[in-house]
């Protein structure tokens, strides 16, 4: 169906995608049967919603305002806890399988990690990404994934405040999803600006072969044309044509 408030800044389904869910720049979460296509439920956040999160049986709704705040509702949209006044912008939420914690990346390069009832558990720190954009889990939970402004993916495992490696650089421009393959032997990312190109000297040969192929010696006329100044062949000279009085005789 068509959104027809403010623009929609993220989406979210509930696993068996019978419920999809909305956030809008309108400070509105709406809930939608996506079998029928239409708004079953609406939720005031009292911010833009800058990112949603649902457990997987919908009992759940999970929300970040622009307002530095972390919002949770039952299925029903009554609040279920919030959490006020982060030190920064969250950028993304993830929830753990489970449905126990939640994981919130902020504008200060910082991982939240809060309970299901909107209580801080810890935080991890990543100074040296300066804003985290982005954050997923993998399927099993153990481990948690996040992307920064400046390219990098940053790894955790489940319960360690310390990154369990350094951070990986692979990527120009600001990463802006990160997400696991179910076999959990893969990422997936979205960079703004794709992968690195290839340095100076690094780039493939046939390319290099092939300009020089292509280039022709200057000053040298194409083969197979005539030079500049000659006349084509079969033609007379120019000058050369007879005169009228050398005519032959009838």
């Amino acid at each position: 169906d068509v959104y027809k408030r403010q623009a929609v800044l993220c989406v979210a389904t509930s696993e068996d995608v019978n419920r999809a869910y909305s956030g809008g720049e309108d400070d509105v979460i709406i809930v939608w049967d996506t079998e029928k296509g239409t708004e079953v439920n609406s939720i005031i956040l009292g911010s833009p919603v800058a990112a949603l999160a649902v457990a997987r049986d919908g009992s759940r709704i999970y929300a970040a305002g622009r307002d530095n705040s972390l919002a949770a509702f039952d299925a029903a949209g009554k609040p279920a806890g919030r959490l006020d006044k982060l030190p920064a912008a969250v950028s993304s939420i993830a929830l753990s399988p489970d449905g126990a914690l939640l994981y919130a990346t902020t504008a200060d390069g910082v991982l939240a990690v809060a309970t299901k009832d909107m209580q801080v558990a810890t935080t991890h720190a990543a100074p040296a990404a300066g804003v985290l954009t982005c954050v997923s889990t993998s399927i099993d939970g153990v481990w948690v994934f996040a992307g920064d402004a400046k390219g990098g993916l940053w790894m955790w495992a489940r319960g360690q405040s310390a990154a369990f490696k350094p951070r990986m650089q692979g990527h120009e421009g600001p990463m802006h999803a990160v997400c696991v393959t179910p076999d959990e032997t893969e990422l997936a990312v979205d960079p703004s600006a794709g992968e690195k190109p290839p340095a100076k000297g690094d780039e493939p040969a046939q390319k290099d072969d092939a300009k020089k192929d292509d280039a022709a010696p200057k000053g040298d006329a194409p083969k197979g044309d005539a030079p500049k100044g000659d006349a084509p062949k079969g033609d007379a000279p120019k000058g050369d044509a007879p005169k009228k009085d050398d005519a032959p005789a009838k």
